[in-house]
């Protein structure tokens, strides 16, 4: 979270709740290091509803989560490399 907040200004989501409302089949949800479905229980059933509609769902989280066990791809990284992960996947 504090990673976001510097990066983006804001520690949450870096979309708009109502965009979830608005996925399909051509859209993706990449979730790292949170359990939304647990933490954030109606963003969590947005997810799961955009899903069911078709949108993908990737979860990057080192814990077998809720959320992970209802992505479409789990990225299962070592704890502590989330920085690692993401430079690796903006290379």
């Amino acid at each position: 979270m504090s990673g976001l907040g510097t990066a983006f200004g804001s520690g949450a989501m870096t979309n708009s709740i109502y965009e979830l409302d608005e996925m399909g089949p051509k859209d993706a949800i990449f979730a790292i290091g949170t359990n939304t479905t647990e933490c954030h229980p109606i963003i969590g059933i947005k997810m799961l509803k955009a899903k069911e509609r078709g949108t993908k769902l990737v979860v990057a989280d080192p814990r077998k989560t809720d959320v992970a066990l209802h992505a479409d791809i789990w990225l299962r990284h070592k704890p502590g490399t989330d920085v690692a992960l993401l430079n690796g996947m903006s290379y």
